[in-house]
């Protein structure tokens, strides 16, 4: 009898040890599909077009409406043919402006130059309050895009992701993926092939293995 009860007594802790092991793995289950789905996948949208602004001098060519602010694309005229302020030698050509209801200018990017194109592209997901702005350059080509951000209701310029598709008749605004994640937005591509600074002295078409631009601590980096 006392044996029988032994081995009973025996069976109950290691079955008891058994279920204690299982629950201690819980919790890292549960952290791991946290951390899984903290990933932020941004989509294109089309926030809504509003009447163009009459700021002076500012000739526009694209309104958009996001939270209190007006997104304006255009430009600063020459009166007379004469470069005049905000226009400078280096600093001159397509922009976006940031403006309130008061038709105070909060935000205003540097001039893109002479670039043909300055077409606003939103991406936004609806858990992020944020929306990231690109705007597509181009020449008789595509050549890459101005990137901003745009979050409580101000906007701040990233940087230039200076990759366009790989015959430079793809937009660089049809094959990105924004993905935002530990903090890091990370701008990824399709395609098997990418070119690196489109029109530029260092132009080359170059294999795509994973190109991706991360913005983290205040600054756009190309990861190849």
């Amino acid at each position: 009898m006392n044996r029988i009860l032994s081995v009973f007594l025996l069976s109950s802790l290691l079955f008891s040890c058994s279920e204690s092991g299982t629950n201690r793995h819980l919790p890292e289950q549960g952290i791991s599909k946290k951390n899984e789905s903290a990933q932020l996948e941004y989509a294109e949208f089309h926030p809504d077009t509003i009447p163009k602004l009459g700021i002076k001098g500012f000739y526009t060519a694209d309104a958009y409406q996001l939270g209190s602010l007006a997104v304006l694309t255009g430009y600063y005229e020459y009166p007379d043919g004469k470069m005049v302020p905000p226009n400078t030698e280096d600093n001159f050509g397509m922009r976006l402006l940031g403006v309130d209801k008061q038709h105070q200018i909060r935000f205003q990017s540097n001039g893109s130059g002479d670039v043909y194109l300055f077409e606003p592209h939103f991406y936004r997901n609806p858990q992020s309050e944020k929306v990231y702005i690109l705007c597509q350059e181009a020449f008789e080509y595509y050549c890459g895009a101005s990137v901003f951000l745009f979050e409580n209701d101000k906007i701040r310029s990233l940087g230039i992701i200076d990759l366009s598709g790989k015959d430079l008749e793809t937009k660089l605004t049809d094959i990105v993926q924004i993905n935002e994640s530990g903090g890091k937005t990370i701008f990824s591509f399709n395609g098997d092939s990418l070119t690196f600074n489109p029109g530029g002295e260092n132009e080359a078409v170059i294999p795509n293995r994973n190109i991706r631009y991360i913005y983290t601590n205040q600054k756009l980096h190309l990861i190849r």
